[in-house]
């Protein structure tokens, strides 16, 4: 502690702190906005009360046990996505090389910014549960027995990714790894956001599948180590496994020494400034005929691009996929709808328990037009503002490609998927051409509020779920008119008729 300025370990706490819970509204850096730390929040107050739901129909144990393991991996994914900004990267090199910062103040400032950050998600995780375990029980110990095993397990974990991602920076490039927790925080997303509709379905008849009771094999389980407080006084393993919870983790803080460093940080610099090779491209290959002007082929070529080698565009696009496989279930299993043709009494009739997958697709415009906003790479879209381009025609082409090359194929998939299941192919054909134009006007109107340039913003932390409520709201544009157009047009021989 004698090597510690404890005004240098203030600032740079604060600044960690800061530059994590907010981001830059304007590429000039003068405001600022903390939607996104407001939005992360939510996503642990969502998921703990989804927990908590679970929690108020086992045991106590139980609840600590699973409810940690979820938080340890809600942990695990926000420290592996943001470790090159809060915990050491090239920003902290380029900032606190030159300054005569020991590495005890910039290691204890680092280490405080993590658990200032545990600290808040595991009260705004644990809370929700705790009050509905205190209904429940009656006794206000369930608080600090509840709150203290997300703690425990959220130090750990955080220690733990910190060690794991410091030994796999020597063999793996740091692209790679932000490609891959890119990649697991999509899948999270989704268990969450489809395990908030299916819990509450599935609650009460598979809770018992959720009780557990403590064994001695659980020893090693680390979301077992705080949850021991609830069983201290009935079982001789608790009292070592509540030690673990306090040992493990200082363990893990002394061998993040070396990790929690301005020379790890420098190693990871250098790891950036490595330029990847850059695959050839075909110059023989020609503009598609269906890009008539200049701006239909430099969207289609900036839009296409950014698909092939922008992983966090790329899986925004992709999420059509698992939120339709989702609404599938839900639909079928759930609700206990069944897709028939939407023309007989039956179908009809039935229409309403299908109403929630065309949610789906009128969702899946506004999820494209609002990706195509952000990228990694927003400081080159100063092209657009120092070239004379007409801006209508900009967002024509935008609206053309994302037509064709993305909500047209999406069609497709959920026609074939549609006749295979209602057996018929003319009366599905007919249905769809009424899908299909009624997401083509809903595009349009989409466009008409939307009218950022393609890729000029930077991605913002949590945006993901915060806008998801919102695109949500917006998305009944299409499944309202069509409810209208199936129960009141479709039973009408003169509308199948002119279709």
């Amino acid at each position: 502690m004698k090597n510690i300025d404890f005004h240098q370990l203030y600032i740079i706490t604060k600044y960690s702190f800061l530059q994590e819970i907010r981001y830059k509204r304007s590429l000039k850096g003068k405001k600022h906005s903390y939607r996104t730390f407001i939005s992360m929040l939510f996503i642990y107050i969502f998921s703990g009360l989804m927990m908590g739901f679970l929690s108020a129909q086992i045991n106590l144990y139980s609840a600590a046990f699973f409810s940690s393991a979820l938080f340890m991996i809600l942990i695990g994914n926000f420290i592996l996505l943001e470790f090159p900004t809060l915990i050491t990267g090239p920003e902290d090199f380029s900032a606190y090389s030159s300054l005569p910062i020991t590495s005890s103040t910039y290691f204890y400032a680092k280490v405080l910014t993590v658990l200032i950050f545990v600290t808040i998600f595991s009260f705004c995780y644990s809370l929700p549960g705790a009050f509905l375990l205190f209904q429940k029980t009656g006794n206000f110990l369930v608080f600090p027995g509840f709150i203290y095993p997300q703690f425990a397990g959220g130090i750990f974990i955080s220690l733990l990714i910190i060690n794991f991602y410091g030994i796999l920076l020597r063999f793996v490039p740091l692209q790679t790894i932000r490609k891959v927790s890119t990649t697991l925080n999509f899948l999270l997303f989704f268990i969450f956001y489809g395990g908030y509709f299916l819990i509450f379905q599935y609650l009460k008849s598979y809770a018992h599948l959720f009780k557990v009771n403590y064994q001695g094999f659980f020893i090693f389980f680390p979301n077992a180590w705080g949850s021991s407080l609830f069983i201290l006084g009935d079982n001789p393993y608790a009292i070592l496994s509540l030690f673990l919870s306090l040992f493990v983790p200082v363990i893990l803080l002394l061998a993040s020494k070396r990790i929690i460093s301005i020379d790890f940080a420098e190693r990871i610099a250098e790891q950036t400034l490595m330029s990847p090779k850059k695959k050839k491209r075909n110059k023989n290959s020609r503009s598609s005929v269906l890009w008539k002007t200049f701006e239909e082929k430099a969207m289609a070529l900036l839009i296409r691009s950014n698909f092939t080698h922008d992983v966090q565009f790329k899986l925004s696009i992709l999420t059509i996929i698992p939120l339709t496989i989702l609404y599938f279930i839900i639909v079928l299993f759930v609700y206990k709808g069944s897709l028939e043709n939407p023309f007989t009494q039956s179908g009809i009739l039935g229409f309403h328990k299908t109403l929630f997958l065309y949610v789906a697709i009128g969702f899946f415009p506004f999820y494209i037009k609002s990706a195509l906003a952000y990228s990694q790479d927003a400081e080159a879209s100063w092209i657009f503002f120092t070239t004379a381009y007409n801006r209508l025609n900009l967002i024509l082409a935008t609206r053309k490609f994302v037509f064709i090359f993305f909500m047209l194929p999406y069609f497709l998939l959920f026609f074939i998927i549609y006749i295979i299941m209602a057996g018929v192919i003319i009366p599905v054909i007919l249905h769809f051409l009424v899908v299909i134009i009624l997401a083509y006007i809903q595009t349009n109107i989409f466009l008409f509020f939307m009218t950022d340039i393609p890729f000029s913003k930077k991605p913002q932390r949590g945006r993901m779920l915060l806008s998801l409520l919102a695109r949500m709201s917006i998305s009944v544009l299409l499944p309202v008119p069509l409810y209208v157009f199936v129960i009141f047009l479709y039973p009408q021989p003169l509308f199948y008729g002119i279709l």
